[in-house]
């Protein structure tokens, strides 16, 4: 209306900092971002993955308090799918404090954080497909009773296998194996060694998981 006060709006930019705490970073507001941000995803056995969904988030805001603690501020950016190729295409992203995150019922999740050094237009993502396994003996034993199992990765470490039944979801790095076998089990695709122990010692073997039917694992 004639004769009112102007209105002075704040110049955009990142929220201010928290009362308590000093900003100790305040990174994608501006700054330099890709023209695009593509490229496939495919399994561990090369095989591309459709339906796969791509999110994009950012680091809008971090600091750090002065009684110790931190708050943080993301921003969520652009998603998509993957098509039936396994390629995603999203607008162009900051090329720091960028990542993208990869979600499928049919594959375990995956995580890549852009970096100015990234080919961004021609990404490679891997992701590791869910198989089903279960463990079994090649012959019976008396031996094999009271034996459990693991799977070990490259570091000899135990991976993570999952155990679904209606109404049931367990996670562990090993199972008992019941009269010798296992149920079936999940895990991702891959190859592992297979440590079986038991009355009989310790035996090892080479194992590759791949999806599809079921894998067999004999020891």
């Amino acid at each position: 209306p004639r004769g009112a006060a102007p209105v002075h709006l704040p110049p955009p930019g990142p929220p201010p900092t928290p009362a308590g705490a000093r900003a100790s970073r305040r990174g994608i507001y501006l700054g330099a971002r890709f023209a695009r941000v593509a490229g496939v995803v495919r399994s561990i056995s090369g095989e591309p993955l459709p339906g796969v969904h791509v999110a994009s988030s950012a680091e809008g805001f971090s600091a750090d308090c002065v009684d110790g603690s931190s708050v943080s501020q993301g921003l969520s950016g652009p998603s998509t799918a993957t098509d039936a190729e396994g390629r995603f295409e999203l607008p162009g992203l900051p090329k720091e404090g960028a990542y993208l995150q990869f979600f499928s019922a049919d594959a375990e999740s995956a995580f890549h954080p852009l970096s100015p050094d990234d080919d961004a237009a021609q990404l490679s993502i891997q992701m590791r497909a869910r198989c089903h396994f279960r463990v079994e003996p090649l012959q019976p034993e008396a031996g094999n009773l009271g034996a459990n199992f693991a799977l070990l990765d490259d570091l000899d470490q135990p991976i993570a296998v999952t155990l679904q039944r209606p109404g049931t979801k367990v996670s562990a790095t090993g199972f008992d194996l019941t009269d010798g076998r296992s149920p079936v089990l999940r895990a991702g695709e891959g190859r592992f060694t297979l440590l079986v122990r038991g009355a009989f010692g310790e035996r090892r073997s080479s194992v590759w998981l791949r999806p599809g039917d079921v894998n067999v694992l004999h020891y």
